[in-house]
């Protein structure tokens, strides 16, 4: 971009600093964005370079008019933001783009503003759509890293205040800080893999893993990673005949009132023990030395590090739209793989203390922000209406492969047992390895490799027997008095992935 047209664009808003539209400038926009919809007869598609997106949904017609935002520069960042919505499996219509402009045209644009603007009683009191749609916009532009809307910035998003709306389920809305169930699965299915294959793996992609993992399951702020130490790794027990192995890590506190040695114990999964043992071993390193090994910026460092393993464990053809720039991959940043353990926590039913102790705080001040913010009442209405944003995502991240006429294919098939049921042929498999360390069938429906076969009855007969198990689990977990049993919540999820693929069939979406 040229100085001149700068300064032309600059004056249209005072508030953007030459840093601000030197970022915005090097964006890269994907050439189109198709809105998810369920018919073939949605024109859902639409050129970015255009400045009108024109979508018919449902019959009706939804213009995303970007002018409206009379700042050049920041039209584009607005594109861009809606891009990674739709990509991430949000619809956009005219109401919601009307919410987007509204954020695109605060005052100011920095993170101290929108912060303030997030506590005005306009916002909580009177218009809370336009407080989550400034509050989403925030988030987005931290992620990002933004100048002036720093990734620490999103440490700050739990101390934000909910509106104060007759609607009380407006304060629950946010719980899209917890991952899609699908993108947990994705990554504890791409950890578990790598960990059997561990020996043949690249050294980059071997650190790249390990850095997924210890921020997906810990919930670590960089600065907790920059002061680990090998020797803060410990292989607890160990059973060489059948391959059982608990590993923990001694973590330091996050938060703290003063200056102390003091670390909190918090167990790690097997497959991600055995990744950084591998690491370990491949870097030689010794008890004393320590477990990070640049020398650069820890949170950039992070940041980029589990872009890189987000995008890595993404079916080929994604990564291959990604790589020639025709899909962006939504950006996560290691606030919000805290944010994640923190409010999958609070939805497990733990406690503030062990929340805390997670988290490695001191206090239970961020705890309590977590547990009150996702009581059970609200996540029953979100599944039930199906407004929850992670609910909403769930569509996009969880579909599995194309439907397959039975009689065609010719590769490997998938049988497994739910139960005591056995479920021969349900469909095929198209993973790149031929051995696979997941449950046949019981994995298979949230796996981007199963093509399941277009025999309704058979997916019918495993949802019956998901459903079985389903409820022998919930009266077992009542009876004793655990209603948080994570059974259940992995059961209900796996009922989900079936009905996805028996709902696909019944339409005719092939």
């Amino acid at each position: 971009m040229s100085p001149q047209l700068i300064n032309s664009q600059h004056e249209t808003n005072a508030t953007l600093t030459l840093e601000q539209i030197e970022f915005i400038d090097k964006i890269k926009l994907q050439d189109t964005v198709k809105q998810q919809t369920s018919s073939k007869f949605d024109n859902a598609e639409a050129f970015t370079s255009d400045e009108k997106w024109n979508f018919n949904i449902g019959g009706r017609s939804e213009t995303l008019t970007f002018p409206k935002i009379k700042n050049i520069i920041l039209r584009k960042l607005a594109k861009y933001y809606c891009v990674s919505m739709i990509n991430s499996g949000k619809v956009i219509r005219n109401t919601q783009f009307a919410l987007i402009v509204f954020a695109f045209t605060l005052e100011e644009f920095s993170s101290e503003w929108f912060l303030k603007e997030l506590e005005t009683p306009y916002l909580l009191d009177e218009s809370p759509e336009r407080y989550f749609a400034v509050k989403s916009v925030f988030r987005f532009l931290c992620q990002l890293d933004c100048p002036r809307f720093p990734a620490s910035a999103l440490d700050k998003i739990p101390h934000i205040p909910t509106p104060n709306s007759s609607n009380n389920f407006h304060k629950y809305q946010d719980i899209e800080n917890a991952f899609p169930s699908a993108l947990k699965g994705q990554i504890t299915r791409a950890l578990m893999v790598a960990s059997k294959k561990r020996k043949n793996i690249e050294s980059n992609t071997l650190t790249n893993l390990t850095i997924i993992g210890l921020f997906y399951y810990v919930g670590l702020r960089p600065i907790q990673y920059a002061g680990i130490t090998v020797n803060n790794f410990k292989l607890d027990t160990s059973d060489n005949e059948t391959g059982l192995y608990r590993y923990s890590l001694d973590l330091p506190y996050a938060k703290q009132s003063k200056i102390t040695t003091q670390t909190v114990k918090i167990a790690l999964p097997a497959e991600l023990g055995l990744l950084i043992k591998e690491y370990i071993t491949r870097n030689q390193l010794k008890l004393d030395d320590r477990f990070w090994l640049k020398s650069a910026d820890i949170t950039n460092y992070i940041n980029s590090r589990l872009q890189h393993a987000l995008l890595s464990i993404q079916p080929q053809d994604v990564q291959k739209n990604v790589k020639y720039g025709e899909f962006t991959l939504p950006r996560l940043t290691s606030s919000c793989f805290r944010h994640n353990v923190g409010h999958s926590l609070a939805l497990g039913g733990a406690s503030a203390e062990e929340i805390a102790q997670q988290l490695g705080h001191t206090s239970l001040i961020a705890a309590s922000y977590y547990i009150s913010a996702t009581p059970d009442l609200a996540l029953l209405k979100s599944r039930a209406l199906g407004e929850n944003p992670v609910w909403e995502n769930m569509v996009n991240l969880m579909l599995t492969g194309y439907i397959v006429e039975s009689s065609e294919w010719n590769g490997r098939t998938v049988t497994g047992a739910i139960g005591d049921q056995l479920h021969i042929k349900v469909g095929g498999c198209q993973r790149p390895d031929k051995q696979c360390l997941l449950a046949k069938v019981r994995s298979c429906y949230g796996c981007f490799h199963f093509r399941p076969f277009n025999i309704l009855d058979k997916h019918k007969s495993v949802l019956a027997s998901v459903n079985k198990e389903l409820i022998e689990t919930l009266v077992v977990s009542e009876s004793c008095g655990n209603s948080k049993n994570p059974a259940l919540s992995v059961l209900t999820d796996l009922k989900a992935e079936v009905k996805m693929v028996i709902n696909r069939l019944s339409i005719g979406t092939l």
